[in-house]
């Protein structure tokens, strides 16, 4: 019967330290997860995605295993859009970040964007291969769209030119590709210029309201369509022309 016991109990121990040695997902390893955050225009996601639309301070997020809430470590990723997780041990991890839905355009920003990895091999550097978030038209991009508003006086029934010139304090609207409305509207400085920064590659719609000729007490929109193809683009749309 005392042998029994031990039996057992060796058992036991055997089946504890086969356990022990086990080991989760998580710090401690000499493995590492490495990759690249790319970025798209949610107003445009029709435009492609080059190796130079890359992400840079944004942060992504790593989990280790397959749980669904929080996660466990987090890094900024290099102006050149590089990210790596280091010293992890083998397992299954997700890496995530955040942007907006494309097929969901009045999504809010903080949808989680997630790929799985596997480390395998005690050192293996695994790749995350195509992380791509989407953020909006003006956030994070490196083209410029540019011009002046210029405004025709006209006496009252559109019949004589009273005076014209550049004009300030005027308010200049912009649309982001499939915006349903304007995305945002600003005001000319006092020699009738305006500039839009910051923005992606995508299509855009610029306009200001003009006196209609033919209804004097009604406004119509003067509107230019423009397409932003290339990054570090400056668009000089030159003179915006009004009637006031």
């Amino acid at each position: 019967m005392k042998r029994k016991i031990i039996n057992v109990f060796l058992c036991a121990a055997i089946i504890f330290s086969f356990s022990a040695c086990k080991k989760e997902p998580g710090a401690g390893g000499r493995g590492s997860i490495k990759g690249k955050l790319y970025s798209g225009n949610i107003n445009s996601p029709e435009f492609e995605i080059t190796p130079e639309c890359v992400e840079p301070e944004e942060r992504v997020y790593l989990v280790y295993g397959d749980k669904l809430d929080g996660y466990d470590k987090d890094t900024r990723v290099s102006h050149d859009g590089t990210f790596e997780f280091k010293h992890l041990r083998k397992g299954t991890y997700q890496v995530f970040a955040y942007g907006y839905n494309p097929e969901l355009p009045s999504s809010s920003g903080s949808n989680p964007v997630i790929k799985q990895v596997e480390i395998s091999d005690a050192r293996e550097t695994a790749e995350v291969n195509d992380l791509i978030v989407y953020k909006r038209a003006d956030r994070g991009g490196t083209s410029t769209i540019r011009g002046k508003l210029y405004a025709m006086y006209w006496s009252p029934g559109q019949q004589q030119l009273r005076g014209q010139g550049y004009v300030g304090d005027e308010v200049v609207y912009i649309k982001f590709g499939n915006s349903a409305s304007y995305d945002d509207r600003i005001r000319t400085s006092h020699d009738g210029s305006f500039e839009i920064k910051n923005l992606r590659m995508g299509t855009y719609q610029v306009w200001a309201f003009s006196k209609d000729p033919q209804s004097p007490t009604e406004e119509t929109a003067v509107l230019i369509d423009i397409e932003i193809n290339e990054r570090n683009q400056v668009i000089d749309i030159g003179d915006l022309e009004i009637n006031k």
